[in-house]
Formats: C-alpha cells, sequence, structure tokens
C-alpha cells in the first residue's frame, strides 16, 4: 500500500504526459484537416461558380432565341 502512494505521483506525470501528446496529435489532426478543408472548400467554390456559369449559358442557348418565330 505505501509502495502505491509512492508511485502515484510517477503515474500522474505519465497520464497528464499522455493527455498532452493526445491533445497535440488532436490538434495536429485538426490543422491538417481544416488545411485540406480550406483547399477542398476553394475547389468547390470555383466548381459552383463553373456550374452557375455553364447553367446560365445552357438557359441563354435553350431560351434565349426565337427559335425562327
Amino acid at each position: 500500500m505505501r509502495q502505491s502512494r509512492k508511485n502515484e505521483p510517477k503515474d500522474q506525470d505519465l497520464q497528464d504526459l499522455g493527455k498532452a501528446l493526445a491533445t497535440l496529435a488532436l490538434n495536429l489532426a485538426v490543422l491538417y484537416i481544416v488545411r485540406r478543408v480550406d483547399w477542398l472548400v476553394r475547389v468547390l467554390v470555383i466548381l459552383a461558380v463553373l456550374n452557375a456559369a455553364w447553367t446560365v449559358y445552357m438557359l441563354y442557348v435553350v431560351f434565349g432565341k426565337d427559335n425562327g418565330a
């Protein structure tokens, strides 16, 4: 019983170190994901703009002509 009390601070230090390393790993993973999501958002915005321009163009082609009337 006396030895478990003696080792308790060491165990607490190991737990704190584990929590710190887990937090660091989580933060690095979040930063990596945010950077990739930022790139993904840029690509999706560009695709959305191209899609909107294509849709406007097709609407002009289909409905913009007189159709010989």
